[in-house]
């Protein structure tokens, strides 16, 4: 499940005095898998999700969505039905690795490293970098041979577009340069802080 930012799931309503006729309500909101709740959403209480579900952006969920749709507004209304998860074939999925490789070879213009990276038969991509060869399994999501910090930044950056590769550790991508510079300022100001 992908939930952005501000989200808002409410299990109850009201706090106001029932004695003087407010209503209370405290139900749970039930949410299936693969589902993408977008930014500024809010769910109300006793709302069900189905599986395969995107709801878009500054939605007001106040309603069951049923399973493979995508579903927007205010109050919520359902946009298209029964069109999640979408069967794409062979040569889709091979676009699709081919964009992120290009992508992702662009991005290190500028970076001193330059990986060697190309799209293999049956959705394998082969990334070697300094005699060191890892195989991305896309169609089984496993990584084959060397596990380093360029082969998990090159993970990190599949991931980010949407193409999920699981090894059950976290991620140790490359430090981006604003991060390390951050980090430098960070040590030589505490190094001052120290001699007060």
């Amino acid at each position: 499940m992908n939930i952005g930012q501000n989200v808002s799931i409410w299990t109850h309503a009201s706090s106001m005095d029932v004695f003087n006729g407010y209503p209370f309500t405290i139900k749970s909101v039930e949410i299936g898998s693969h589902v993408w709740i977008t930014a500024d959403t809010t769910i109300l209480p006793g709302v069900k999700i189905g599986s395969d579900v995107i709801i878009g952006n500054m939605s007001l969920v106040n309603k069951n969505i049923p399973d493979g749709c995508f579903a927007a507004g205010i109050p919520v209304q359902i946009i298209k039905e029964k069109i999640y998860p979408k069967i794409i074939s062979l040569d889709e999925k091979n676009a699709v690795l081919k964009d992120c490789i290009d992508q992702y070879s662009n991005l290190l213009k500028s970076k001193p490293f330059k990986p060697n990276i190309h799209l293999m038969n049956d959705l394998k991509i082969e990334f070697c970098i300094n005699g060191k060869t890892t195989i991305f399994d896309c169609r089984n999501r496993k990584i084959l041979g060397e596990i380093n910090e360029y082969s998990e930044d090159f993970r990190d950056f599949l991931r980010y577009r949407g193409v999920k590769i699981f090894t059950g550790t976290p991620f140790q991508s490359i430090k981006p340069d604003w991060y390390m510079c951050a980090c430098k300022n960070i040590n030589e100001n505490l190094g001052s802080y120290d001699e007060l």
